[in-house]
């Protein structure tokens, strides 16, 4: 997606009535587009309690595919309640007028989710403060193709949460919300010549005869030494997760040291945030032409690896993994090396959704501290609930004899 300053600001335009009346369209899109064929959802009941008892709600939801926003949008079907997200701007550019004019009506409206958008900010705090409608937020910030663990937050959620509870007349509660697919019968067919495509172009040799979980283990070591050995200094040994954050920091470091920033500990999104920030500023103050130009490009591009080495690091695909993460690490594949805009989408799907408990936001000040504390808060609460649908998805597809596809019943709408 391009960087820099947004072109203009898109405002959120909710309409119930077009909502309704392209539902149709929607349900078809969801379909042949995300291959969803059905939904499950759980936990309804703590968000219907919040409604009724007219709460402020913002919505923090897990971000990991690109069907996320139809399972959100099939959970507020169920309820009778659409949602309003924050969308970033790119998506919103990348989009014909008719798209965009879709989008607003769904109650999205645009963020830069690498500066300091007020704009956003203050139309979130109002949805939050005072409008019918939860709020979606996705504080990972990213598509980081993961469904089994949380990426770290960026502090938006957070403090759009404060500052409605701080001015508006009602109590605010985040709800955490838990999102993931599984497969209707067996994608491995499907998978597999991708696999082969993938160690066609990186490797120079396929392996048709290893096992799929061998052959995505085997690729994501190789692909790890391919950007090792272009930006690390060359190929480590060792767990695929500790490596990605090796490598992200071997990237980083010498980009803060040229800006003149510190590391924020071994936060990498933060980093890559930071840093891009100053790049873009930096391109966006430069006379085209420059030459300056041309390195500030070269720091962005840096960035981006920075990112992808970064969301290699929460697992390790050893072991037993599913065929959902299998899958997942192929998506993955398919854009780093490829060059997929978005990874194709591959076996016809079941969307799940869990929502957690409410969590109160209690009215405080401005304090970083207090807002950082309150990321951490709901981070965790985001993983508990992450954690606890990857464990009954999975026991369920044992109890079912699905463990190799990951089929199970899902859960139900209590």
């Amino acid at each position: 997606m391009p960087y820099g300053t947004p072109p203009q600001w898109w405002p959120p335009r909710l309409s119930p009535f077009w909502i309704q009346a392209l539902r149709i369209v929607r349900l078809l899109r969801q379909r042949n587009r995300e291959h969803l064929v059905g939904l499950r959802l759980g936990g309804l009941r703590h968000l219907r309690a919040s409604l009724t008892a007219g709460q402020g709600i913002v919505i923090i939801a897990k971000h990991a595919s690109t069907a996320d926003p139809f399972i959100l949008l099939g959970a507020g079907d169920r309820i009778g309640r659409p949602f309003s997200f924050m969308v970033a701007w790119q998506v919103f550019q990348l989009l014909g007028p008719v798209g965009r004019w879709v989008l607003q009506r769904h109650g999205c409206f645009s963020v830069d989710r690498d500066g300091t958008d007020m704009r956003a900010f203050r139309q979130a705090v109002e949805v939050v403060c005072r409008g019918v409608h939860p709020l979606v937020i996705f504080p990972e910030g990213d598509i980081f193709h993961n469904s089994d663990w949380v990426f770290p937050f960026r502090t938006g959620a957070a403090a759009v949460a404060r500052a409605a509870a701080r001015r508006g007349p009602r109590p605010v509660v985040c709800i955490p919300a838990a999102l993931r697919i599984e497969y209707v019968g067996d994608p491995t067919p499907e998978l597999r010549p991708l696999m082969t495509a993938l160690e066609g172009k990186l490797l120079g040799q396929a392996r048709p005869e290893w096992p799929l979980a061998s052959r995505v283990q085997h690729f994501a070591d190789r692909l790890l030494a391919h950007w090792e050995a272009m930006y690390g200094g060359g190929p480590r040994h060792g767990p695929l997760a500790e490596r990605a954050l090796l490598l992200a920091d071997a990237i980083l470091a010498p980009l803060e040291d040229r800006y003149g920033r510190s590391a924020e500990a071994n936060d990498v999104p933060a980093r890559v945030w930071a840093l891009r920030q100053e790049a873009v500023a930096r391109l966006e103050r430069l006379p085209p032409g420059d030459a300056g130009g041309k390195s500030a490009r070269h720091d962005l591009e840096q960035l981006f690896a920075a990112e992808q080495a970064f969301s290699y690091c929460r697992d390790d695909p050893r072991g037993e993994p599913s065929v959902e993460r299998l899958a997942e690490m192929l998506d993955k594949f398919e854009e780093d090396v490829l060059g997929a805009a978005i990874a194709t989408v591959r076996g016809k799907r079941r969307g799940l959704i869990l929502f957690g408990e409410p969590i109160t936001v209690a009215p405080g000040g401005r304090d970083k501290k207090e807002a950082r504390a309150l990321t951490d808060t709901l981070e965790t609460a985001l993983q508990r609930v992450v954690t606890r649908l990857a464990d009954r998805t999975r026991g369920a597809a044992r109890a079912h004899g699905f463990a190799a596809r990951g089929k199970t019943p899902g859960e139900g709408d209590g």
